[in-house]
């Protein structure tokens, strides 16, 4: 088992340091590559931590993202490079708990699943409220009801880029998401098409480097995106 991480990276530099410490010390003892797939805009100091992230490990790679603008091109460019047998996503801003980048892996490790998705809203898991925003929490909450609802699927979060599936399922669609709803749909299509997903419990704190370079009023394109899928999923039955 090789398992490619793929870490989007838009000008953050000390907490990508974290959270690439955090995860090599979590996989300690796997076979594992880190793929840090570089915003083309990103800051001087972003560079400089990717280089040094690169020389100080074999285990870490740095690619400049080819096609603008959204992190969903970012993942669909890692899926291509990606080396290993399972591909791991999250991302560099603390968001995604590191430590629990092992779990994911001890989840799928040794099964016949498919995708094992880390839920903030199962059992067990958490959200930093005051960091997500009360308005923000409830219409995520809504979507994941109704969207969850309409699939008749028993996972909790459809919305995170944090999960872990083989490389055969990141290559078998071909995913149209282009921004953070590619999140959404590297969850639901897979749902849809009958794959074996499950879901493990995680936790989210709000990131404390820089500003976010999501736009919530883009998640309008997660609501289109997954109406589409729900009615051809709908259409092919």
């Amino acid at each position: 088992m090789l398992i490619s991480v793929l870490i989007p990276v838009f000008s953050e530099s000390r907490s990508l340091a974290r959270t690439v410490e955090i995860l090599r010390q979590a996989l300690d003892g796997l076979s594992y590559e880190i793929l840090l797939l570089v915003h083309k805009d990103s800051s001087a100091e972003c560079f400089r931590t990717c280089e040094e992230l690169a020389r100080a490990s074999d285990a870490v790679r740095v690619q400049i993202q080819q096609r603008y603008p959204g992190q969903g091109w970012a993942y669909r460019e890692g899926f291509a490079a990606a080396r290993g047998t399972h591909v791991l996503m999250m991302n560099a801003d603390l968001e995604t708990e590191p430590r629990d980048a092992r779990r994911l892996v001890d989840a799928i490790a040794g099964t016949d699943l498919d995708l094992v998705v880390a839920s903030r809203w199962m059992k067990g898991g958490s959200i930093d409220i005051a960091g997500y925003g009360a308005m923000r929490l409830a219409c995520t909450w809504a979507f994941q009801r109704l969207i969850g609802g309409l699939a008749r699927t028993p996972v909790h979060d459809l919305t995170f880029a944090f999960k872990i599936g083989t490389s055969r399922l990141f290559r078998s669609f071909e995913w149209e998401g282009t921004g953070h709803e590619l999140a959404m749909e590297t969850t639901l299509r897979p749902i849809l098409a009958g794959c074996r997903v499950t879901e493990i419990p995680t936790t989210w704190i709000s990131r404390d480097e820089g500003p976010s370079h999501h736009r919530y009023s883009r998640n309008l394109r997660h609501l289109k995106l997954a109406a589409s899928l729900l009615a051809r999923s709908a259409f092919e039955q």
